[in-house]
C-alpha cells in the first residue's frame, strides 16, 4: 500500500483510512453503510483533532456532552465502541499509536426510560391489507408472511421458494437480500442464530399455495422475459416479472 506519514494524521483521515482498510474487507454490506454513518458523525465532532493528540479526556468530554443532549443511548453507545474498536486498529496492527485512548472509558449509567413499542392488533393489520389493491398482491404476500411468522423485511424479500417446505409445513430462514448498484445479492443473516426454521399454519400455507400457482401462470406468460437470479432460485415476494422486492417499499 502507500505510505502513511502517522504524525500528521487526523482522526478524520485515520477513519477514512480504517474503513477502506479493514471495514471494506471485513464487514458485510449493511454494517459497512452503518460504520459510514458512525463516522460521518465522529469526523463532524473530533475529526479536527489530530490523531496522536486524541486523548482520554477529550474522548470523555466528548461522550459527555452527546450523552447530555437527545441522542438515543443506544446509538451513543454504537459510536463509542465503533471509535473504540477504529483506536483499537491503529494501535495494532497499524502502530499508529502506542495506547487506544478510548479503551477504558465508559459511557454513563443508562436514564431510565419508558420505551413504547407500538403493536399492531389484528383488527388494524386487516386493515392495511384489505387496502392493498389486487395489483398490489406482491406487497400483501411479504406483510401477510411477516405477520404470521415474525421474520424481517430483509428475510420476507429474501426468502426464495426453495426454502418452503409445503409438506413438512415449514420454512428455512437462511438469507436476506441486498439491493446494491441496481443488482440484487442474497446474502447470510447477520448472526447464526437468524438462521431457523419457522412452522407455517394452515391461514399461511393456503396462501403461499395460491401465490406459488399464480406466480406459475405468470413465469409461463413472461416466459424467456420471467427474471431468474444468478443463483437460480424464484423469490416469493416478487413483482410478476419475478424481480424481488427490495425491503425499502415495504417500509411506511
Amino acid at each position: 500500500g502507500s505510505y502513511v506519514d502517522e504524525s500528521k494524521m487526523s482522526l478524520s483521515d485515520f477513519l477514512d483510512y480504517w474503513f477502506d482498510e479493514y471495514v471494506m474487507l471485513n464487514c458485510s454490506y449493511y454494517t459497512q453503510i452503518s460504520r459510514k454513518t458512525t463516522i460521518k458523525f465522529l469526523k463532524e465532532h473530533i475529526g479536527n483533532y489530530s490523531l496522536k493528540a486524541l486523548t482520554s479526556i477529550r474522548i470523555q468530554k466528548f461522550i459527555n456532552d452527546a450523552y447530555k443532549s437527545d441522542m438515543a443511548y443506544s446509538t451513543l453507545k454504537l459510536r463509542v465502541e465503533v471509535l473504540k474498536n477504529a483506536l483499537k486498529y491503529a494501535v495494532y496492527p497499524c502502530e499508529f499509536l502506542k495506547v487506544n485512548a478510548a479503551e477504558h472509558l465508559k459511557l454513563p449509567p443508562k436514564k431510565e426510560e419508558k420505551e413504547k413499542t407500538n403493536i399492531i392488533d389484528l383488527k388494524t393489520f386487516n386493515k392495511i391489507i384489505d387496502s392493498i389493491s389486487i395489483r398490489q398482491t406482491k406487497f400483501k404476500i411479504a406483510f401477510l408472511l411477516a405477520f404470521h411468522t415474525g421474520m424481517r423485511l430483509s428475510e420476507v424479500c429474501g426468502l426464495t421458494w426453495d426454502k418452503i417446505d409445503m409438506i413438512n409445513k415449514e420454512i428455512k430462514v437462511e438469507h436476506i437480500l441486498i439491493y446494491r448498484d441496481k443488482e440484487f445479492f442474497l446474502a447470510s443473516p447477520k448472526t447464526k442464530t437468524s438462521n431457523r426454521i419457522i412452522a407455517i399454519g394452515p391461514t399461511l400455507l393456503k396462501i403461499l399455495e395460491l401465490e406459488r400457482a399464480r406466480q406459475i401462470e405468470l413465469r409461463k406468460e413472461f416466459a424467456e422475459y420471467y427474471f431468474i437470479h444468478e443463483s437460480k432460485k424464484e423469490f416469493v415476494c416478487c413483482h410478476n416479472e419475478g424481480k424481488p422486492i427490495i425491503p425499502n417499499t415495504l417500509k411506511f
